[in-house]
């Protein structure tokens, strides 16, 4: 009985272990737009909230909740005219600014300097 329990016995640890790193890895329930540093590769709603938020400041960016090539070249292009230094990567402080410059863009600005 023993050998038998044994094998079953890892299985649970190592199943529990796999879910205790998912957890650790996975971000919290209420987290938001700004909690973790978005990059190339990244999906999501956070990754949408960016391309909104991008646009919204006058960064023409399609929103399809992929951090991909176009979304990344939207990110370099903000951190250029904002005199960040340019790594394609949004880190929580540059959220927090992005989310003051959209909040404070008048809507529709895009499209108007997109027209101009």
């Amino acid at each position: 009985m023993k050998n038998r329990a044994l094998p079953w016995a890892f299985s649970a640890l190592a199943l529990t272990s796999a879910l205790s790193l998912t957890a650790l890895n996975a971000p919290p329930a209420d987290a938001r737009f700004g909690d973790a540093s978005l990059r190339m590769g990244d999906s999501g709603r956070d990754v949408r909230v960016l391309q909104r938020w991008m646009t919204r400041v006058g960064m023409e960016t399609d929103v399809d909740g992929r951090f991909g090539k176009d979304t990344r070249t939207s990110v370099r292009r903000y951190e250029k005219r904002f005199t960040l230094p340019i790594d394609g990567v949004v880190s929580r402080a540059q959220a927090e600014g992005l989310r003051k410059r959209a909040a404070a863009a008048p809507r529709g600005a895009a499209s108007r300097s997109a027209a101009d």
